[in-house]
Parts: C-alpha cells; structure tokens; sequence
C-alpha cells in the first residue's frame, strides 16, 4: 500500500505497486522524491491485455484467475 510515513524515528516510503494493489485501486502506484518531497501518483494502464499476456506466457489459469480478481478489484483493503 503506498504511503509515506515516520516510524520510530525513521521514514517509511512504500510507493505501492503494479501487479499486486492493495487499497482498492487498481491502478499502477509510484512515488516520487524532489528534495525531500514525496507524492505519490496512480497511473491507469490496460489490466485485461495484462492478463492477456499472463495466458500467453502459459501461466496456470488458476494463477491467472487469482491475479485477475486482485489487479480488476485492486485488491483487499487492509481492514475491510
């Protein structure tokens, strides 16, 4: 999930992820850092010619149909 936090001290930045979202947005996540400043920006790119790919590659349906549910829904938010 991204984000970009302190923790004890220290600081924490996730910028997210492509294949694998987690806050129910489905699009690819990135940060960038300028000077010390970070945002964090969401990108639309085409999930059905993903998953397209991921059955010419010869994947496992199964696998296929597991990351299709995740990069569709973006995935399970964290509590709820």
């Amino acid at each position: 999930m991204p984000m970009d936090l302190q923790l004890q001290g220290c600081r924490v930045i996730n910028p997210g992820s492509v294949g694998q979202p987690r806050d129910g947005d489905w699009r690819a996540s990135y940060a960038i850092i300028d000077d010390g400043e970070v945002t964090i920006h969401r990108v639309e790119y085409d999930v059905q010619e993903t998953i397209r790919d991921m059955q010419n590659a010869g994947i496992p349906d199964e696998m296929v149909n597991k990351a299709r549910l995740v990069l569709e829904s973006g995935g399970n938010p964290v509590g709820k």
